[in-house]
């Protein structure tokens, strides 16, 4: 049960807005999914794999028609049997989007050039992700590869160096709604949760999990010594470069304090390069 929305440049929706959709007085939990994602024949999203997950109609978009308007939108999911809102960006770093996307900047590129038509869509993309840094609480950023894009790096130091900058506005205008003293003062929710969701694997002989689907989630053999490097190399990138400080609510965002904040797909011989599930209950 619950219900969709679009937020887009164009029609945008504010969390006043959402709000009186979901009913003012339900607690909710607010999950942002962003990143890439790879071009696919049944026109997955990276959100597909929440889908078969969560077991919820409300993030099945086998049978979406991508019409581009805009440079970027945020598809938004309530599911009101669990309270969670799901909010889904997608920009000019999903493949699919971007293959509906090429047919407006075809236009735009015949007035200006490709470097300009480009910087529009990544300027579109970093006011979406500042808007959803300020408003979700879990992040999940996920990769289509097995790699991070160190390129990460750069936009969370420059959405963090905006968000600082913008914050005495952004409390003065949140004066005006029905939001905590904590929200106002801070100018966003929360310091969200970030993990990190890699949805392909290093395919060699050892990684292949042999197991039954019902037993993936205890993780395979060298799919979790890969997923641990992984955080351990995330961890101390972030704290070097001090996107992630001992005072969360100073940093653009955290990670889960304890608990396994990295997740890589764990594929079997039958279903190997197919879509499948992550273990992401201990985080819901």
């Amino acid at each position: 049960m619950g219900f969709k929305f679009v937020i887009t440049e164009n029609n945008f929706r504010s969390v006043s807005d959402i709000g009186k959709l979901i009913g003012e007085k339900n607690k909710v939990c607010v999950v942002a999914i962003i990143g890439s994602s790879k071009y696919t024949r049944s026109n997955q999203s990276k959100a597909s794999f929440l889908y078969s997950f969560l077991k919820s109609d409300m993030l099945d978009d086998s049978e979406r028609k991508i019409t581009v308007d805009d440079m970027c939108l945020i598809e938004g999911h309530y599911d009101s049997s669990a309270h969670v809102v799901y909010l889904h960006l997608l920009s000019n770093h999903d493949a699919t989007y971007i293959t509906e996307l090429c047919h407006r900047l075809n236009d735009e590129v015949l007035r200006k050039d490709f470097l300009m038509a480009w910087r529009e869509a990544e300027h579109s993309y970093m006011r979406a992700l500042l808007y959803l840094f300020s408003i979700s609480h879990i992040i999940m950023l996920v990769s289509s590869g097995c790699t991070f894009d160190i390129s990460y790096m750069q936009i969370f130091k420059t959405i963090d160096a905006i968000r600082l900058k913008l914050q005495p506005s952004v409390s003065d205008t949140l004066r005006k709604c029905k939001v905590s003293q904590t929200w106002m003062h801070a100018a966003r929710l929360c310091s969200p949760r970030v993990l990190f969701v890699f949805q392909s694997v290093v395919q060699s002989s050892d990684l292949i999990c042999e197991r039954a689907d019902s037993k993936r989630s205890s993780g395979c053999g060298g799919v979790k010594t890969q997923q641990t490097s992984m955080e351990d190399m995330l961890y101390r990138l972030l704290r070097k470069t001090r996107i992630i400080t001992n005072t969360s609510n100073n940093s653009l965002f955290a990670v889960p304090a304890n608990q396994e904040f990295v997740y890589i797909d764990c594929p079997t011989k039958n279903d190997l390069g197919q879509h499948n599930t992550f273990p992401l209950s201990t985080h819901r």
